[in-house]
């Protein structure tokens, strides 16, 4: 069975080191102008249809980090990217969404699952900075992406501007992990496991 729920509920593992599997670019087109000039940069067992109904209150095998905050610049915009890594931090075998296309891959079909990333500012109702999406599908091998322990998944997400006035925002990152079922004509979306955060030492600036 190509998705296997009980990965989700492994024992952590903080000493494995493995390979990234998956680089995925999420950031926003590059705005088009008239005038050329040169920029400047700074430097599956998640859906789960099978198996027993997840326990909302469980920690996933899964951490989040932000590796860096890139600015760039260019006669016509000025922006920011962050890279996130997500880490398989289990001691089995964890598979997770990578397909951007959501709409078509969580319309119908087997094993539908999805995650959702998150960035936001400072307290409980902090300003949102930045968020992705992505999905898996049975029917589509290519939709996921199985890490061992240690292995890693990189996605790149483009950042709302700060607002005036604000020099420097402190950035919270919060995963949370999805599937998708159906009981006759009711179609049931259900967290699995609780969120995953990460409060990063990196300030957007």
């Amino acid at each position: 069975m190509l998705l296997r729920f009980a990965a989700l509920y492994l024992a952590a593992n903080w000493g494995a080191s493995g390979a990234e599997v998956a680089h995925i670019n999420l950031t926003k087109p590059a705005v088009k102008c008239d005038t050329a000039s040169g920029g400047s940069g700074e430097g599956y067992g998640v859906g789960l249809p099978h198996g027993p109904k997840p326990d909302p209150h469980r920690i996933p095998p899964v951490s989040i980090e932000i590796r860096s905050i890139n600015k760039f610049s260019s006669a016509c915009e000025n922006g920011a990217h962050a890279e996130i890594i997500l880490e398989n931090i289990g001691t089995g075998d964890l598979t997770l969404p990578i397909g951007i296309d959501t709409g078509s891959l969580l319309a119908a079909g087997a094993g539908r699952a999805y995650l959702t990333l998150a960035l936001k500012g400072p307290g409980p109702t902090g300003p949102d900075f930045g968020s992705a999406r992505l999905a898996m599908n049975e029917d589509h091998l290519e939709s996921a992406a199985t890490l061992r322990p240690g292995d890693t998944i990189a996605i790149e997400i483009s950042l709302e501007k700060k607002p005036e006035g604000v020099d420097s925002v402190p950035l919270t990152a919060t995963l949370s992990l999805h599937r998708i079922t159906t009981s006759g004509q009711t179609v049931h979306d259900e967290q699995v496991g609780s969120e995953v955060r990460f409060v990063s030492p990196l300030s957007y600036r």
